[in-house]
């Protein structure tokens, strides 16, 4: 969004505090879909971020998988614009995968390999940090919150209550022959918040392959991001799990740590940053 695995979005008062009412939510119309969809794009935080994060892989048939990373987060003309550092737990020094990723229409991704910072393929993006996590470089942009072609559903609620205005996302012809699988994806937005809540990506006969869903939200500096997101794989069961587990906001960082070239010098540095528990 915004976050999306975790450009965060910004809201002056709680996402989904307004859950209870009239089971019935107020329908939309196509027009007021498309205003909602472009505002949701372009929302952000006021300023820029740093993430220290967890992410939990969990394997349906086996023991939980730790990693932990740092996201360093910004916004350019084309979107949000993130640095991320990922390592598994106690191989920091050995094992760690650092990117930079732009989102936006146009979503591009650098790692840093061997000592060489390189553009990945679009194919490439798609393929986990670490062979078995969930999450890819990929989840990271979410470029189908870009996909021109989308329609306006449903208004509901949720399971657990939140209303919500449904949209659908139909896959461009690009990302159909990269990913013949995907065919569309099911997104929720917070009715009141224009929040994302969960996006379910479907295959052509509209079963689900993923579904990403958000756990919950943090007030920090009169902002609130989101702090936990399940990436669940549907047909292996497999879960892998992004939590915030200290957030600094309304930064001022240098646009110099975003330049692709700046991963062959080492990580910013956040000893001077003040990072409030999540």
């Amino acid at each position: 969004m915004a976050l999306i695995f975790c450009a965060p979005l910004a809201w002056s008062e709680r996402p989904g505090e307004r859950a209870h009412g009239p089971a019935k939510v107020e329908g939309i119309d196509q027009e007021e879909g498309r205003r909602i969809m472009e505002e949701f794009r372009h929302q952000r935080l006021r300023g820029d971020f740093v993430f220290l994060f967890d992410l939990v892989h969990r394997p349906r048939r086996d023991k939980d998988v730790v990693y932990q990373g740092i996201m360093w987060g910004t916004w350019n003309s084309e979107g949000s614009l993130s640095r991320v550092s990922v390592w598994p737990k106690g191989k920091r020094e050995t094992n760690t995968r650092e990117l930079i990723v732009q989102g936006g229409p146009e979503p591009e991704v650098w790692m840093l390999r061997d000592g060489k910072v390189v553009e990945l393929t679009k194919e490439e993006q798609g393929e986990p940090f670490f062979p078995e996590m969930v999450y890819t470089p990929y989840d990271v942009v979410m470029p189908f919150a870009y996909w021109d072609l989308f329609e306006y559903t449903d208004s509901k609620r949720l399971a657990r209550g939140r209303p919500v205005h449904m949209f659908m996302l139909y896959a461009p012809a690009d990302v159909a022959q990269r990913i013949p699988e995907l065919a569309a994806v099911e997104l929720a937005l917070d009715a009141s918040f224009n929040a994302p809540l969960t996006a379910k990506m479907l295959d052509i006969d509209s079963k689900p392959l993923r579904t990403l869903d958000v756990g919950g939200f943090k007030e920090i500096d009169d902002q609130y991001i989101v702090k936990e997101i399940d990436l669940i794989d549907e047909r292996s069961g497999d879960k892998t799990r992004f939590r915030v587990t200290g957030a600094a906001v309304n930064l001022d960082l240098s646009p110099q740590i975003f330049k692709p070239e700046e991963l062959k010098q080492g990580e910013p540095d956040i000893t001077k940053i003040i990072f409030e528990p999540v």
